[in-house]
């Protein structure tokens, strides 16, 4: 699990998991991506960010300097790009936590030579452009989850009982992760309540607790701050 670095917020937002923004052609994907190889026409990658799906694709080998167009369809219909030559597009403005699936069309550009046999213009040649579709692939993405709701403490001399409710958007499974200073304390757990023990009395801790789906951990977690009862005099 990524680290992200402790500010001293009474209650805040942290950035963990994914790289904002769609990866690379040439890059490895991200953990958890998800890679069609469709027929071969492309190799075609996609993983969510907490609101988005950033997608990547290459042509196979079979199709390497050739000139290449892509369509990008969702789902729902929506025709996202239309015979472009990018290589990369990022769908945004999703809801977190909800699957999403995607088509990609891909066809090859050829310029082709004539050369007209009858009237004024016998014996030239002219050059015309030809698109035809060499493949099609699909694949579906699961956007992350966004941050839980309601973080709370209460604490002992030597514990501390966090609490907490699901994120706003649960229509995939999430679990959560503990982490105490920087040190993960519990790892998948799957309802809203954890306590942690065997802590110093009159000390400060910093609590994070990170939401997680299939996709990965979310981009924005809820964190505070808590100290165990003052040390008896």
């Amino acid at each position: 699990m990524k680290r992200t670095a402790v500010l001293t917020l009474v209650l805040g937002l942290s950035l963990a998991g994914f790289v904002a923004g769609p990866a690379q052609a040439d890059d490895q994907p991200p953990p958890n991506a998800i890679v069609s190889e469709g027929n071969g026409a492309a190799v075609f990658i996609g993983y969510g960010a907490d609101k988005a799906v950033n997608l990547s694709w290459r042509p196979s080998k079979k199709y390497e300097g050739a000139t290449m167009l892509y369509q990008v369809q969702r789902s729902d219909g929506a025709m996202l790009e239309s015979r472009t030559s990018a290589s990369t597009f990022r769908d945004v403005s999703l809801t977190p936590n909800t699957a999403y699936g995607y088509t990609l069309i891909t066809f090859q550009s050829v310029k082709k030579t004539y050369v007209i046999k009858k009237g004024a213009s016998k014996g030239q040649t002219i050059t015309r452009t030809v698109t035809k579709r060499v493949g099609r692939n699909q694949i579906n993405v699961l956007t992350l989850p966004s941050m839980v709701v309601g973080l709370s403490t209460t604490s002992t001399l030597d514990s501390i009982d966090l609490t907490w409710q699901p994120p706003q958007y649960t229509s995939s499974p999430v679990t959560y992760n503990v982490v105490m200073n920087g040190n993960v304390m519990a790892f998948g757990l799957t309802n809203g309540a954890f306590r942690i023990g065997s802590l110093s009395c009159g000390t400060s801790y910093l609590l994070m607790v990170v939401t997680q789906n299939a996709s990965g951990e979310a981009a924005i977690n809820a964190k505070l701050s808590a100290k165990t009862v003052k040390c008896p005099t």
